[in-house]
């Protein structure tokens, strides 16, 4: 049984879990309870990820990885936006 669609399900749960966060952020304008060390790294370990998937060529570590550093950036960026 090959393991990719356990890593694409896996990589679709980390996708979906973090539109939430990002839609109630841009609804309220608020971003106070996030916590800026947290999204930095969430983005250098993601950004590491997808440097190891590109090394592997594993390809739902590829799209997990990339997905979620460019909602983390969009984060970052309301997060920076509004002080």
């Amino acid at each position: 049984m090959k393991l990719e669609f356990v890593g694409l399900l896996a990589g679709f749960f980390s996708i979906v879990g973090l539109m939430p966060q990002i839609h109630k952020s841009y609804t309220t304008q608020h971003t106070r309870d996030l916590s800026l060390k947290w999204l930095m790294l969430s983005m250098v370990a993601h950004i590491l990820w997808f440097i190891y998937g590109i090394s592997n060529m594993l390809a739902p570590v590829m799209i997990t990885s990339s997905s979620v550093c460019v909602m983390t950036s969009v984060l970052i960026v309301m997060k920076t936006r509004k002080k």
